[in-house]
């Protein structure tokens, strides 16, 4: 009986697998794929490639998709990422048999060796490896004249390149919210919440998806937040039983659409950036949207969820804030808030020092916001005067934005516009 050869190739196939992502495929779960980096020619059945671009050309199109039998599979993204890694793996076996057969025909070692490395370079990006890859002036050169347009029609019509934040002096020194990691320090009960959640109604009243990722309130607390600020109602009422329901259900009536893209995720220490990334990926094309904006509230209580143990503390928050950045801001060209907690011997204070366990947060963010007491200012009780203090800004200016903050209303804006 003839020995069975293994082929590195074939053991690499997995044809029920490809067959089940192409059945759960939708347009709910068609962004969630994406995050992989699932292109056609990943899969190995040439009949998947071809429904794989069907898929695509009716994501593109706004199409129903093409139904598949099958059993669907019950993790889009996982399924995604398993072919993904299947073809990368095929690729590898092509560098593999490159070398076996230089070897076995005794060439030279040097031409081997090159001839596996490019294969394998080309394992790595074909599977949305892009670590370390060279660009061209010439392949960098339109995304930069695009760039420099947007910024000068920005000018021109006297608007933030950014998202704006409805704080006008803000958005002066910023230029808006722009493309990457924001960071917001502040001690327990400065407003930091009520501040972000301002920020994700005005983004949310433009029709930009916000995404408000909470480890501290619940959703529905937030979402009841949300609009008592919005309509001017006091929260607290609410919260105590005294509100005025009819009066609540008129300001559902009149806000509720204009906040219809505004989410909450409850925080949970299993949930991964990836994750994050999609349901910002399904928002914006719910929404048929270009942009996003995500708030994280706040990055210690999701790194300290993640912590195994095994090294310091402030290693996991600079690894959270790197892959916010990294894999969420960056990648889908959005601003991401990341709300950070400050140290006792620095509350209150507008020091880097104070960023609590974690000095990446100062080099990881784009920009660096402290919000602070302000001592000069004046506000009438039960209002109280406080200043956002951009400390690090690689979009603009630093400088301090004098508020009054309205805790009863949830609301903040600038002092000499009052509340």
């Amino acid at each position: 009986m003839a020995e069975r050869t293994f082929s590195p190739i074939a053991a690499n196939i997995n044809t029920a697998l490809e067959a089940g992502l192409l059945a759960a495929l939708n347009a709910e779960t068609w962004a969630e794929a994406q995050i992989s980096g699932l292109k056609a020619e990943m899969f190995a059945d040439k009949e998947c490639q071809a429904l794989f671009r069907d898929m695509a050309a009716a994501a593109t199109e706004r199409q129903p998709f093409p139904q598949v039998k099958g059993d669907p599979v019950e993790d889009v993204g996982e399924a995604a990422r398993q072919v993904v890694e299947l073809y990368r793996r095929r690729l590898a076996a092509v560098a593999l048999d490159l070398l076996m057969n230089g070897l076995s025909k005794n060439q030279d070692i040097t031409e081997v060796i090159s001839r596996a490395e490019a294969a394998l370079a080309v394992a790595r990006l074909a599977a949305g490896d892009r670590v370390g890859e060279a660009k061209s002036f010439v392949d960098l050169w339109p995304e930069v004249m695009s760039n420099v347009q947007e910024i000068a029609e920005a000018r021109a019509e006297g608007r933030p390149l950014g998202l704006q934040t409805g704080i006008p002096k803000l958005d002066e020194l910023t230029g808006g919210l722009q493309t990457g990691l924001h960071v917001l320090a502040a001690e327990p009960g400065a407003g930091k919440t009520t501040l972000c959640l301002q920020w994700a109604r005005e983004a949310a009243a433009r029709g930009i998806p916000a995404l408000f990722l909470t480890f501290d309130e619940t959703p529905e607390r937030l979402a009841l937040k949300a609009l008592c600020a919005a309509a001017e109602l006091e929260q607290k009422d609410f919260a105590e039983g005294r509100g005025d329901l009819a009066a609540l259900e008129q300001a559902r009536r009149e806000w509720g659409e204009r906040l219809s893209a505004l989410y909450f995720i409850e925080g949970a220490a299993t949930m991964t950036v990836s994750q994050l990334r999609a349901r910002t990926m399904q928002a914006i094309e719910r929404h048929e949207a270009s942009s996003a904006f995500v708030v994280v509230d706040y990055v210690q209580r999701w790194a300290g969820g993640r912590y195994q143990g095994g090294g310091e503390f402030r290693h996991d928050i600079g690894k959270l804030t790197g892959e916010l950045r990294d894999e969420l801001a960056n990648p889908l060209r959005i601003p991401v808030l990341a709300v950070s907690s400050q140290n006792r011997a620095g509350q209150n204070t507008a020091q880097f020092l104070s960023l609590a366990e974690s000095s990446s947060l100062e080099y990881t963010g784009d920009t660096v916001m402290f919000l602070v007491e302000d001592k000069k200012g004046t506000a009438i009780y039960p209002n109280r005067a406080v200043k956002l203090v951009v400390r690090k800004n690689r979009f603009g200016d630093m400088g301090e934005v004098p508020l009054i903050f309205a805790p009863h209303r949830g609301q903040m804006r600038e002092e000499y516009l009052r509340v």
